[in-house]
């Protein structure tokens, strides 16, 4: 019973990697957008950053004390960087559909390809809805 339980996790593990693999191989003819896509996350997330110091920065230094000099020029640095967060997250949303309906239609493309390679005597013996559901 011991062996039982101990192969069971070198089993799943198995098959784990073989899940990863395949999910591997339909990715990587978009490798280089899910590249671009990282790049825009780190980007976004960076970006997001920046309204935040800015209103620090405009409270702190300028309406606390009175200030009213540089306030329209704090103004535009916090619109233009929320122009650039807002264009950054619609990029990475942009890529990461298009990415994404790429691969499931690859992925589509090959299941019916490989549909079409079973023989007839599988979907006599097979109810089409067990076919459907795998």
């Amino acid at each position: 019973m011991s062996t039982a339980a101990s192969s069971l996790p070198a089993a799943a593990g198995k098959s784990t990697g073989v899940a990863w693999q395949q999910i591997g191989s339909i990715i990587w003819p978009w490798r280089g957008q899910l590249a671009i896509i990282a790049g825009s996350v780190l980007l976004g997330a960076t970006l997001e950053v920046i309204p935040p110091l800015i209103t620090r920065n405009l409270v702190d230094h300028y309406l606390t004390v009175g200030r009213t000099d540089g306030i329209l020029l704090l103004a535009l640095f916090f619109l233009g960087a929320t122009i650039a967060v807002q264009v950054v997250s619609f990029i990475t949303n942009f890529l990461t559909a298009r990415v994404s309906q790429s691969a499931l239609h690859h992925l589509r493309v090959r299941l019916f390809a490989h549909l079409q390679t079973l023989p007839l005597g599988y979907y006599d013996r097979t109810p089409l809805g067990e076919t459907i559901s795998r």
